[in-house]
């Protein structure tokens, strides 16, 4: 799935370098509790109201407003 270029993130480089030795996607992972690329959003177990304003934001399902309400109350100050 990420070998085509999707941004990605994770509990750290070193765990999945740990996990996954031959890992070679540094140029694609970005150090965030979640991202959303293409689609695509992955995040670690720690971080699930900025997985899930992400998938709010990718879904479209509330205008700006209210996902800066989310995101200032929940988790994520904007992003």
């Amino acid at each position: 799935m990420f070998d085509g270029g999707v941004r990605h993130t994770s509990n750290g480089l070193d765990y999945l370098r740990y996990f996954i030795p031959d890992y070679d996607l540094q140029a694609f992972y970005v150090e965030v509790p979640a991202v959303s690329d293409y689609g695509i959003i992955p995040a670690p177990g720690e971080a699930p109201f900025e997985f899930t304003y992400q998938i709010l934001k990718t879904l479209r399902v509330y205008d700006e407003e209210v996902l800066a309400e989310f995101a200032e109350f929940w988790c994520c100050k904007g992003r």
